[in-house]
């Protein structure tokens, strides 16, 4: 059964403000100009722009941290991961999105298709509904993501080995330099 899209997530879409991007046809859907703050001006579909009023591009964050968006919206934003990455994205915080495991598969799926998915530092997905399925998938998905600083899956649904493959996964990901030169690992809240 498919999930129901959030009454207001629904409304934007019926008055326009969110189409699925027309991948069949080859076509692009009309494009206009939009200067971000100090994000280099880009071109922008009309998701983009609705991304954009929650977008702060002047320090690369995309926070919808406890909207309880549900999947209909992160596979919205997976739709959006290229346009994203292109604005500056560096922090993703989805927390407290009732995300189930299909939600973070779109996400992960779309975050192997984009060029740079290491210019993600931060990825947020605390208290959403992720079992030991998601903790498979992002044990797979971690090696790609190279610059990821900060991964918090705590209050998720993961049994005792989802989280230690999460653990195992982590520890095997390079210690990168900090600006004064030290060593740093990557930062798990689990």
């Amino acid at each position: 059964m498919a999930e129901a899209m959030p009454s207001w997530l629904q409304a934007m879409q019926n008055a326009g403000a969110l189409t699925a991007p027309k991948s069949d046809s080859g076509r692009q859907s009309k494009r206009r100009r939009v200067s971000q703050g100090s994000a280099p001006s880009a071109l922008v579909s009309k998701e983009q722009a609705l991304v954009k009023d929650v977008f702060r591009a002047c320090d690369g964050v995309l926070d919808l941290g406890g909207a309880e968006l549900g999947d209909a919206a992160a596979r919205l934003i997976a739709s959006q991961l290229p346009q994203l990455f292109d604005l500056g994205l560096e922090r993703l915080h989805l927390g407290g999105n009732a995300l189930s495991d299909a939600g973070l598969a779109a996400l992960l799926q779309a975050l192997e298709e984009v060029p740079a998915p290491s210019r993600l530092r931060r990825l947020n997905l605390r208290g959403n509904r992720l079992s030991d399925a998601s903790a498979e998938a992002l044990v797979h998905a971690l090696p790609a993501l190279r610059r990821l600083e900060s991964l918090d899956v705590g209050q998720n649904e993961f049994g005792e080995a989802g989280r230690e493959a999460i653990v195992a996964a982590a520890a095997l990901m390079p210690k990168r330099r900090t600006a004064r030169g030290q060593l740093k690992t990557l930062t798990l809240a689990i």
